[in-house]
């Protein structure tokens, strides 16, 4: 990860509490500094660039999760299909083909907002021809 300016100690220790916590308060009291002392340093700009590179890191360390998990979620829910209980093969069908329809309805959305992008730079690249 790309290193902002030197931040202080207190500063370090801020932006841990403040992930950990959630919360301006509570990362004050677990720091032992003052609520106002905080919202100094998030008037930093490399404070306030580093909390969001670190806050980004466990963003993109979720979405990960998530990911690997959707994967499962999948399979548990393509397995239902064989229940025992019509009604939950039902449902379950009901679930996946719902699914699949929204699915379907962002992936034709992207390739149309793609297509209208790619004209209004064409366009006004012919215009200034």
């Amino acid at each position: 990860m790309k290193k902002t300016k030197s931040l202080t100690v207190n500063q370090e220790k801020a932006i841990t509490a403040i992930i950990e916590t959630g919360t301006i308060e509570g990362a004050a009291v677990k720091v032992g500094l003052s609520r106002q002392t905080l919202y100094t340093y998030l008037k930093d700009e490399p404070f306030k660039l580093r909390l969001e590179q670190e806050r980004k890191v466990i963003f993109d360390e979720a979405v990960g999760l998530i990911k690997v998990a959707t994967k499962k979620a999948a399979a548990g829910l393509i397995g239902l299909l064989d229940h025992r209980d019509p009604t939950v093969r039902r449902l379950t069908a009901k679930d996946i083909l719902s699914f699949a329809i929204k699915a379907v309805e962002i992936h034709d959305l992207e390739e149309r907002l793609e297509r209208i992008e790619e004209k209004l730079v064409n366009g006004s690249r012919s215009r200034y021809r």
